[in-house]
């Protein structure tokens, strides 16, 4: 009873998160295009560079390529649940501005329905997350305006993995993305303004569901008892979801008066100029291909993985973006295990790192010239595991800038994220035997 009650708690809490997953760990001016910052589910891995294509684990999770899921042990349950929490410092010339998230990422389960043949996984996870907010000015009719992005979308994820020829996975996660996305832009003249212009407020809400599936394979290349290369590679198809819009256009007035804190504000509505909703739309999802090598020994383990995201001329709530185009990655991470003979804690510890390196999937002009920016990382951590038990917690670490090349003038990002993942590990299905 013990694995059904374990079972039955993991269902609960995944759910119970969904709410959790609304303050997102996410603020950055980059999240404005497209869907906003994708969420790359390589989990433990994440401080390995964030490959997964080519790395095989008996102990974690891994919904990178679903031919993983086929790697979990005989008589195991799995289950995960990660946190992050993030500072962003965002500069512009000489304006800047720091910003701290903290929040739940995700919860997995994971267990084998055939021991060493098919693996299952489940998960609940962001898809995306929109957190961004811009200000300009127009001096000449003294006018504000604000733009104000702020949700994403979550979803659930299944996963099954089939082992065929001895050496040779195959698997497919299905998931149902649903979520909301909201957008506003804010015009707002002085209290005492002589014009005649009105404080406007546009709202365009984007209420996304749909399903999509991406598809692995790993082969298992052994060199002999004690060392193995692996190769990966996955796919995911150009496909769609549905969502509703709703545009709200209004007038307001600012009040500073009602509110306790004299730097904060209430807008108030006024008129509703409009409100349109429009149903039963359709949005696109871009082609994704990556492949990966991996290398692993009793010690040491470690991979590559590169690929491509097809996000030119795809139409994203409506808009064939013109400034999105192909996302390209490269993402290396090794991690050096620990010596399970020694009486020293941390020398047992497992050491992992990498780095990556992305050219994001937009483009922006400004005053006539072209800047395409780039997202560079370094990552490290380590897993520390509970004394007499197989149950552990991992501590990551993602530093980082993005933006234009050099990262200098105009707009770009340093990030620190931190990570930590609970990874409990149950004998499922197994039955003492007593003499």
């Amino acid at each position: 009873m013990k694995q059904y009650k374990i079972i039955l708690i993991s269902v609960l809490l995944s759910f119970f998160a969904v709410q959790s997953f609304a303050q997102r760990q996410v603020i950055s001016p980059f999240t404005r295009f497209g869907y906003g910052e994708l969420f790359e589910p390589s989990l433990v891995f994440t401080q390995m560079g964030g490959i997964g294509n080519s790395v095989r684990s008996s102990n974690h999770i891994n919904f990178m390529n679903a031919a993983h899921h086929s790697a979990i042990s005989k008589e195991t349950f799995l289950f995960e649940v990660g946190a992050g929490y993030s500072i962003r410092n965002v500069r512009k010339g000489s304006l800047s501005a720091i910003s701290q998230r903290v929040g739940l990422e995700y919860f997995a389960m994971a267990f084998p329905v055939i021991p060493q043949r098919w693996g299952m996984a489940l998960a609940l996870m962001p898809f995306s997350s929109v957190n961004y907010e811009m200000v300009e000015y127009d001096h000449s009719i003294g006018a504000r305006y604000d733009y104000i992005g702020d949700g994403g979308m979550n979803q659930v994820k299944w996963g099954n993995s089939v082992t065929l020829l001895k050496h040779l996975s195959l698997g497919v996660n299905a998931a149902f993305v649903f979520g909301n996305s909201i957008y506003n832009s804010i015009v707002q003249f002085p209290e005492f303004s002589t014009t005649a212009y009105r404080n406007t407020l546009k709202s365009t809400t984007y209420n996304t569901h749909g399903f999509y599936f991406d598809f692995g394979a790993q082969y298992v290349w052994k060199l002999n008892e004690m060392q193995n290369i692996i190769f990966g590679v996955t796919y995911q198809n150009q496909s769609s979801l549905t969502y509703s819009e709703t545009a709200t256009l209004s007038s307001f007035v600012r009040n500073y008066t009602d509110v306790k804190d004299p730097n904060d504000f209430q807008d108030l509505p006024q008129d509703t100029v409009s409100n349109v909703v429009t149903e039963g739309l359709r949005t696109d999802l871009p082609q994704r291909i990556s492949m990966g090598v991996g290398y692993e020994s009793k010690r040491l383990k470690g991979g590559v993985d590169f690929g491509w995201q097809q996000w030119k001329n795809v139409n994203v709530f409506g808009t064939d973006y013109s400034n999105l185009e192909t996302k390209k990655f490269l993402k290396i991470g090794a991690e050096l295990a620990g010596n399970d003979n020694s009486t020293n804690y941390f020398k047992r510890l497992p050491y992992r790192a990498g780095f990556h390196i992305s050219q994001m999937p937009v483009f922006y002009t400004i005053n006539g010239a072209d800047y395409k920016p780039y997202d560079f990382g370094v990552s490290f951590g380590t897993e520390f595991f509970l004394r007499q038990n197989t149950n552990s917690f991992n501590v990551s670490f993602d530093i980082g800038r993005r933006g234009e090349l050099p990262f200098s003038h105009n707009l770009y990002e340093k990030y620190v994220i931190m990570k930590v993942k609970v990874n409990l590990k149950e004998r499922w299905f197994f039955r003492q035997k007593i003499d």
